[in-house]
């Protein structure tokens, strides 16, 4: 399809546009390929062409007078709130004096431009309100950025560049930070090709973002990522998605794996970026993939869940269950909800209870034996009648100070892995600490009955301030009589 050719200018002083003072008339305008009404759509295949007309030449000058002005050329297609797939070619019009048209230019507020394999573009893309690049399909084809939303460049007033299609688009140039776009992808492989992009926001769906240098948060949706370097952040979503990561990425934004059952986990060894703190809400996943991982920062909040590999790098858990944890990371429960453990851990790092933190425990030996723990005032860590081994525990607080209480916990905790360490805000009631002290007093005789055994008692507190003799007397007999 072609637009038809402009005409000629008119001799001046003669027929057709004639000049004043006899100068010649302008050329006429090239006629346009192509052009779509709102909601109309428009598939350009791999055989076909959508020519702008020519423009047509000025006329000629009388008395000496100039020429008239060349005859602009025409655009390839208009579209107005349309939908444009090309996998043809479409080319602006040419002059008359040799300067091309837009290829495709567009005017409303919702336009798409579809690039498929194969295709030519003659002339620039002009876009208008909200006008959406789609590359991609399904084989393998590559995009300049650099040739996106700038002086001189091809495609302009784009809003959404977006990756569709099972193919691998590969990127070549750099995109403008200044006029950075929306990105999304949702199929196949979009490769960076180790170039530095710019974005407004990028969301990955079932497709997969790899090798290069990228800035803006990304938000994935059961797909993949590797090699990713920059400033960008990650967030995870999808109830029930599945995020892998591999390579090595070291991008610097924080990472959130944030929706309900929702799970990030590694590929590959050290995939995750050490520089990005990650952070794991509700019922959401860390899943190191049974790999060694180095994370500078984890926050693991209440009902979400760590699991299965070796870890380097600090863990704060807020209600969090633990499984199958190894390496040097280390571990601080807080306030929020109960921490408990599953499978075998081993990681040698400290765990330190602190700010009301609690673990509970149900099943035998998940604690790692290899790593110290630290009880502070206020925090709890419930062995639950199983039976644990601990290198060392370390209790920084007593009941209420420790002397006004004539059974403290904490001496039940060394024999009987018993741990409750209260908070003392103001001095002591007698009646709380007597109260306290039944409570012990009851759980010292059920643990008698059934002790647990494989437990370390290697257990540094202060001396107690004061404690009756008559009192620490009994508790040696029962002591005693249990061995």
């Amino acid at each position: 399809m072609r637009g038809g050719a402009g005409g000629v200018g008119g001799a001046g002083a003669y027929g057709g546009i004639a000049g004043r003072s006899g100068r010649g008339g302008a050329g006429g305008a090239g006629g346009v390929g192509v052009h779509l009404d709102a909601g109309a759509a428009l598939v350009v295949g791999a055989s076909m062409s959508v020519l702008g007309g020519a423009g047509g030449l000025g006329g000629a000058g009388a008395g000496g007078e100039s020429a008239g002005a060349a005859g602009l050329g025409g655009a390839g297609i208009t579209a107005s709130n349309a939908t444009i797939t090309l996998a043809g070619t479409v080319a602006g019009g040419l002059s008359a004096a040799g300067v091309r048209a837009n290829a495709i230019t567009f005017s409303g507020t919702n336009n798409r431009l579809e690039l498929l394999s194969g295709y030519t573009i003659d002339g620039n893309v002009q876009g208008a309100g909200a006008t959406t690049l789609a590359l991609g399909g399904s084989v393998a084809s590559s995009f300049d950025m650099s040739q996106m939303n700038g002086t001189g460049t091809q495609f302009n007033g784009i809003s959404t560049l977006s990756k569709e299609g099972s193919g691998t688009l590969t990127l070549s140039g750099t995109s403008s930070p200044t006029n950075a776009i929306a990105w999304s992808v949702s199929g196949g492989t979009l490769d960076l090709n180790g170039t530095s992009q710019s974005t407004t926001g990028l969301t990955l769906t079932d497709g997969t973002l790899t090798n290069g240098t990228l800035s803006g948060t990304i938000t994935s949706n059961n797909a993949a990522i590797s090699d990713l370097r920059g400033t960008a952040a990650l967030n995870v979503v999808g109830n029930g998605s599945i995020t892998t990561i591999s390579g090595t990425n070291t991008y610097t934004g924080v990472t959130s794996v944030l929706d309900w059952r929702t799970t990030l986990r590694a590929t590959s060894a050290n995939a995750f970026s050490a520089a990005s703190e990650i952070t794991v809400g509700d019922s959401a996943t860390l899943d190191l993939g049974g790999f060694a991982q180095k994370i500078d920062s984890v926050v693991l909040e209440q009902f979400s869940s760590l699991k299965d590999g070796s870890l380097s790098g600090a863990i704060l858990a807020k209600g969090a269950d633990i499984t199958n944890l190894s390496g040097d990371a280390t571990l601080t429960v807080e306030g929020g909800g109960t921490t408990s453990f599953h499978g075998s851990n081993t990681y040698t790092g400290a765990t330190v209870l602190q700010n009301s933190g609690a673990i509970f425990l149900s099943q035998d030996n998940v604690l790692s034996a290899d790593s110290e723990t630290t009880i502070h005032d206020g925090a709890y860590l419930d062995f639950g009648d199983t039976k644990q081994t601990i290198n060392k525990i370390n209790l920084a607080g007593d009941c209420c100070g420790g002397a006004c209480s004539p059974v403290r916990p904490s001496q039940l905790a060394a024999e009987y892995g018993i741990f409750p360490v209260q908070r003392r805000s103001r001095p002591c009631p007698a009646r709380r600490c007597s109260e306290t002290t039944a409570i012990a007093e009851r759980r010292l005789s059920q643990a008698e009955r059934s002790r647990p055994t494989g437990i370390m008692r290697s257990v540094k507190q202060a001396r107690p301030r004061s404690a009756p003799a008559a009192r620490s007397t009994s508790v040696a007999t029962r002591r005693s009589s249990t061995a």
